[in-house]
């Protein structure tokens, strides 16, 4: 096909996004490093089951609504299209980097959670010497600790608004300096 030179980059750029997609999801479903845990710190991992403090939906919402309106609203003030481009490829390609390191950090470490006895034997009764008795899905992700997701995707979504900022307010040369309410 004979697409133009800017389409083509295009289309290179979704499908970076795209195999970064598939990498993060693959990686989600993929079994992690099963560590043994010792007797003796057994009791690091006995702490009871609790809901997140940032439930994920609530997570997403943040992490992706913030952006978009932080970029749309430089976008309507400056009238780039050419800018908010960059900036919504730049925000996709950093969650895609973040995410597929994060699940592949998570996926070799294998750090159980603290409430990880209670997600192997949920009555409370059992012995990590014998095979957990839980829901499998919820042992899994009992193993998948370190990093935490949530505040690597919440870094990386704040530090990309802060530097997408610093940018458009120029505050790293000195046409920036001292100017305050410049969009």
């Amino acid at each position: 096909m004979n697409y133009p030179r800017g389409h083509r980059y295009m289309l290179i750029e979704l499908l970076t996004r795209f195999i970064l997609l598939i990498l993060f999801i693959v990686s989600e479903y993929a079994e992690p490093f099963q560590r043994k845990i010792h007797p003796e710190e057994l009791w690091l991992y006995k702490n009871p089951r609790t809901d997140s403090y940032v439930p994920t939906r609530i997570l997403w919402v943040f992490i992706c609504i913030v952006p978009f309106f932080i970029i749309s609203l430089s976008n309507l003030l400056n009238k780039c299209k050419a800018d908010g481009i960059q900036a919504f490829l730049a925000l996709t390609l950093s969650f895609g980097i973040n995410g597929v390191v994060t699940n592949a950090i998570k996926l070799i470490v294998g750090r159980p959670r603290p409430d990880y006895f209670y997600r192997c034997f949920p009555d409370g009764k059992g012995d990590l010497k014998y095979p957990c008795t839980g829901n499998k899905e919820d042992i899994k992700e009992g193993l998948k600790s370190f990093p935490s997701g949530h505040s690597s995707f919440a870094f990386d979504s704040m530090v990309l608004c802060t530097l997408y900022l610093c940018g458009k307010l120029q505050v790293f040369n000195q046409k920036g300096r001292g100017q305050f309410g410049v969009l």
